[in-house]
């Protein structure tokens, strides 16, 4: 039986979810049966449902952060690291349930609390093992390596060593030119290929294909390992397939509402900037230009005002030194606040909170085939490059780093890049 990773996913969850529900009947039927000996009866069952209703998110939550729903995890030959991790996971939601059960100031039965979170400690790390073992005898995987040097072959024993499943693998001398959608997954560990080959073979060729992995040291910024080739687990990723449903829509939901909020907290400060670049230049404070956006499409780009002269197709600084930039401008580049206006594009639609940064024409009609991945999502207010160098990448790297979110995104890794920003931006760090 051939491995659907979202199907597992979400079968694991199901069960871990039931298992919740099984504990905590449990632990409330223990209370009521065996310890109403010697305490008085507690509420009735319904009203612990919706403690149930309110563990499934935390779980979830847990589980995503801790990996056990990641199916290299999940089928790992190293057991005892991965059972460590679900019951770390157990260790932990049992803490938080208890708080929550506090915080909200109902008065919950803490026997039924504490039992139930004994129960899953114990329930949910040996359903798993169990699982495991049945997963071992029913499951296998196909990779197709490119390959054939010795780098190829030790790859091929690290992998085959690594998980408890058996795997089916050949190894090509080149990259394959055709449809091939009856491999799980395709490893390039050819060091010889030139990087453009790669990356404009990946734009044509790597929709057919269900998850491509580079052992190769491409992104140094996010994986810094040089011997990438020896840890399977670790290696970039990439899947060209659309986010689901729920994904998109969690993403724009996310950008109309943090995009408000932001809007009316920095009100304050965006009226003062306003002001005081009238004041200083006697011009219009928010500049109007033109930008590529998703599909190439041109939109309007909202700026505030930092640089004399013509700007509207004017190349974009390399250096905070560029004498075109006011010396309050260095100030506002710096901090990012001549970028403020953008929430309005995010409230339009034209842009999200997270992408490749939007980019000039002449810019575009520049791009390699493989460059042009980067339009086939909206440009985003911060983005991968953004929190690893802003400008002191190189361009061409920036391109490489927003292939990768293209191919990589998804609300939680939104999330992350979201998180990281405010720390880039009050560094200043590559930003002019």
């Amino acid at each position: 039986m051939r491995i659907n990773q979202s199907l597992l996913a979400k079968f694991l969850l199901v069960t871990d979810v039931t298992v919740l529900a099984i504990s905590l009947f449990t632990a409330y039927w223990l209370r009521q049966n065996v310890f109403r000996l010697w305490y008085d009866p507690i509420q009735p069952w319904w009203v612990y449902v919706w403690l149930w209703l309110g563990s499934i998110l935390i779980f979830s939550l847990l589980g995503q952060l801790k990996g056990i729903y990641n199916w290299q995890e999940v089928l790992n030959i190293n057991q005892n690291k991965y059972l460590w991790r679900v019951w770390e996971s157990g260790f932990i939601f049992g803490l938080l349930i208890m708080s929550g059960s506090y915080l909200v100031k109902y008065d919950f039965s803490r026997i039924v609390v504490i039992l139930w979170w004994l129960l899953v400690l114990i329930a949910v790390p040996l359903i798993r093992l169990w699982l495991n073992y049945w997963f071992q005898r029913r499951f296998d995987y196909r990779i197709l390596i490119v390959g054939r040097n010795k780098t190829g072959r030790r790859f091929v024993k690290v992998v085959s060593a690594d998980f408890i499943f058996p795997i089916q693998i050949e190894s090509l001398a080149k990259l394959p030119s055709h449809k091939n959608e009856d491999w799980d997954e395709m490893i390039i560990v050819d060091s010889s290929l030139d990087r453009d080959k790669i990356f404009n073979w990946l734009s044509r060729e790597g929709k057919f294909f269900k998850k491509i992995s580079l052992a190769l040291n491409i992104f140094p910024k996010i994986f810094n390992d040089p011997s990438l080739h020896l840890n399977y687990k670790s290696l970039p990723r990439l899947s060209f397939n659309q986010p689901n449903w729920f994904d998109q829509k969690l993403k724009r939901l996310t950008d109309i509402t943090l995009s408000i909020l932001l809007l009316l907290l920095f009100s304050p400060l965006i009226i003062g900037i306003a002001i005081f670049i009238f004041l200083k230049t006697k011009n219009w404070p928010v500049i109007k230009l033109k930008r590529v956006g998703y599909k190439g499409r041109l939109f309007v780009f909202y700026k505030f005002l930092t640089m004399r002269g013509p700007i509207k197709e004017a190349k974009s600084p390399r250096s905070i030194r560029d004498n075109r930039i006011y010396a309050w401008g260095r100030w506002l580049r710096r901090t990012s606040l001549d970028e403020l206006p953008q929430f309005i594009n995010i409230i339009k639609g034209d842009m999200s909170l997270v992408g490749p940064r939007p980019e000039m024409r002449l810019e575009t009609a520049k791009y390699k085939p493989w460059q042009k991945i980067r339009l086939e999502v909206k440009p985003g207010l911060t983005g991968l490059w953004q929190v690893l160098g802003r400008k002191d990448l190189p361009l061409n790297q920036n391109l490489q780093y927003d292939l990768y979110y293209v191919a990589n995104r998804n609300f939680w890794f939104d999330l992350l890049i979201l998180i990281k920003t405010p720390w880039v931006v009050l560094t200043g760090r590559g930003a002019y």
